[in-house]
């Protein structure tokens, strides 16, 4: 299975994609060493690290999930089985 995979958000809505190691890859990206990490706050009042502030912009950090979402309750089905659920 291959690695998780990101994608930033700055405060002015310019993305970037394909982030392996968020930190060091918008680091090099922006041509910076340093990156502050950015915080919220919860509704619950925990606090979670969500970003990182590098050269003056505020990225939000999201992770990229693949979407994967059956169709009308459809399986696997070999075409065999189909035919003979149709006709019967």
């Amino acid at each position: 299975m291959p690695g998780k995979a990101y994608m930033a958000i700055d405060q002015n809505g310019r993305t970037w994609h394909g982030l392996v190691n968020p930190r060091k890859d918008l680091c090099r990206r922006l041509a910076r060493s340093h990156a502050d990490r950015m915080f919220k706050e919860m509704p619950d009042g925990t606090v979670c690290h969500v970003g990182y502030v590098i050269g003056g912009l505020w990225l939000t950090l999201y992770e990229v999930k693949p979407v994967r979402i059956p169709v009308n309750g459809t399986t696997k089905q070999s075409k065999q089985t189909r035919r003979t659920t149709d006709e019967g």
